[in-house]
């Protein structure tokens, strides 16, 4: 499927990822960790079958986006890279990066990148990630406690993820008012005797059938 998809050409959008918790709420105590977010069913998938992620832009408009981890998380759109949040020393704890972009209105591929380092002992260790956007630039979280149980998220919406049943090959424009309008020529005089015809000039109309795979209804384009 596309990177980019219109608004009007993606069929079956569904929401996966609501955007009321993080994506790891912070936890402590695990071993080491790595994940790729890629819509499946698991909790943290890496399944190779897995669907497509997508976020979705109502507008065209400037996009800002911020990338918390406790270690390293990276959220690439359309297949670039906009956003790494270092997890090297002295930023292992919880933190953020932040990037923002001009989007236009439509549904964009997103991947997401999680990683943990390991800890001695590993009771120790904690882990943490949560993305935000927003078109308002993204807040900090509070970071200033001594390790990532005492931090908190940003308080900016949390990313919401969907997946996509297919884009649709053919889409109908929306529905608007036709206006037909008939020639009005200069009359043409002519001197003399005979009969007055008047001729009509009818207008031409086609109209063709579409399908809307979005609305899943036939439509008539005139």
């Amino acid at each position: 499927m596309n990177d980019y998809i219109p608004l009007n050409k993606a069929v079956g959008p569904k929401v996966i990822c609501d955007g009321y918790q993080a994506l790891i709420p912070q936890k402590l105590g695990v071993e080491a960790l790595t994940f790729n977010f890629d819509g499946s069913e698991c909790e943290h998938a890496t399944c190779p079958d897995a669907p497509e992620m997508f976020i979705k832009v109502e507008e065209d408009a400037l996009y800002y986006f911020g990338v918390e981890a406790d270690d390293t998380g990276i959220l690439s759109i359309a297949g670039k890279e906009i956003c790494e949040k270092n997890g090297e020393k002295p930023n292992g704890k919880l933190n953020i990066k932040k990037a923002e972009r001009y989007l236009k209105a439509g549904y964009y591929k997103v991947a997401l990148e999680y990683s943990n380092n390991d800890y001695d002992p590993s009771s120790n260790n904690a882990i943490a990630f949560n993305v935000t956007m927003d078109k308002e630039p993204i807040l900090d979280g509070k970071y200033e406690g001594d390790s990532t149980m005492n931090r908190e998220f940003s308080p900016s919406p949390k990313i919401k993820l969907w997946t996509i049943e297919k884009e649709a090959t053919i889409t109908c424009e929306e529905s608007k008012k036709v206006e037909v309008t008939l020639e009005e020529p200069e009359p043409v005089i002519q001197r003399g005797i005979g009969a007055c015809k008047t001729k009509v000039i009818m207008p031409q109309i086609i109209i063709t059938a579409c399908k809307d795979e979005v609305l899943d209804r036939w439509n008539a384009r005139v």
